[in-house]
């Protein structure tokens, strides 16, 4: 099988290491490309375009974006195995092991020809396939690469972002729960292993979730290429770890903070990508909640809940 290997770059740190291990990769049945500095819709188009457009040359996309490094060097050649194998298969994820959240997620993907892609501006990768043509990997392939592994101070806060918009799905037709879900608990994960970790980096994506959960961010900002994202990050520039998390940590009170996980996840949803909750299932869910504030503990009434929620959710 001959394989087009895709690389969408827009700065990242990992470049030369990704490439690296790219070229290290024993199946040499596989030609590489770079596509540099475009939007994330448009270097997503310009990928899947060129795939569907040499559909005579090449049986398989692989997508190994610039801050991934592969971990096996027969990557590409247990990938062509699983295709061989597996006919009807037209999407092949396998599990990535991301530095932010210190767990596996899905992200690295591989497509036979033909496949169709689905993608708006927030989910990119998305296609249409039947249950029995698409295969996530965890423990077979994966990790299949290290996400991340060497951020910028960008990268991260600009992963804290994306992941969270990726959550509350502002102005999607489509709303796409389980993913909401998978990546609000990604953002958790990543919150705890700040803590536990201090590295800045870290804190820089939690701190991205948070402000966009604010409402700070849209979608158009998150590329690279634009002054959003580099111009709110500068406020952070001068913060220390202990500054920082006294930072998210206020962010999160802002953000429904007293509320249990599932809760707050379901109340941002609500207010920023205007799903999930009607006003009768919010005051029940507002109903009863406590609070502990630095005075000391407070209960927080639904008309207190409604007027926070009513001018931002009518604001967008």
């Amino acid at each position: 099988m001959r394989i087009l290997v895709g690389t969408l770059y827009c700065g990242e740190n990992e470049l030369p290491e990704c490439v690296a291990s790219i070229e290290r990769q024993t199946y040499r049945n596989f030609s590489h490309e770079v596509f540099s500095y475009l939007p994330d819709k448009a270097a997503h188009e310009a990928l899947y375009g060129r795939f569907m457009s040499h559909a005579d040359r090449f049986d398989l996309l692989v997508k190994v974006d610039a801050d991934m490094v592969l971990v096996r060097d027969d990557f590409f050649q247990r990938v062509v195995d699983t295709f061989t194998a597996h006919p009807e298969l037209k999407l092949l994820g396998t599990a990535v092991h991301d530095f932010f959240s210190d767990q596996l997620v899905q992200g690295l993907n591989a497509y036979r020809r033909g496949i169709e892609w689905a993608a708006d501006g927030l989910f990119t990768d998305a296609v249409s396939f039947g249950d029995s043509e698409v295969l996530f990997d965890t423990d077979d392939l994966a990790p299949a690469a290290y996400h991340c592994p060497n951020p910028s101070d960008l990268q991260s806060f600009h992963y804290g972002v994306h992941r969270a918009l990726k959550v509350v799905q502002p102005r999607c037709q489509v709303k796409r729960r389980i993913d909401a879900i998978g990546h609000w608990a990604t953002l958790e994960r990543i919150w705890a292993n700040f803590l536990r970790r201090k590295d800045l980096r870290i804190g820089l994506a939690a701190l991205g979730a948070e402000l966009t959960f604010l409402g700070r961010f849209r979608v158009d900002d998150l590329n690279y290429s634009g002054p959003v994202l580099d111009r709110a990050l500068r406020r952070y520039a001068s913060f220390s770890v202990e500054k920082l998390i006294s930072e998210v940590k206020r962010l999160r009170m802002l953000n429904f903070g007293w509320l249990p996980g599932r809760s707050r996840r379901d109340a941002l949803r609500y207010l920023r990508g205007g799903d999930l909750l009607d006003r009768a299932a919010l005051r029940e869910l507002a109903s009863g909640i406590s609070w502990r504030t630095v005075a000391g503990t407070a209960s927080i009434p639904w008309h207190v809940v409604a007027r926070r929620i009513a001018p931002r959710r009518t604001s967008k």
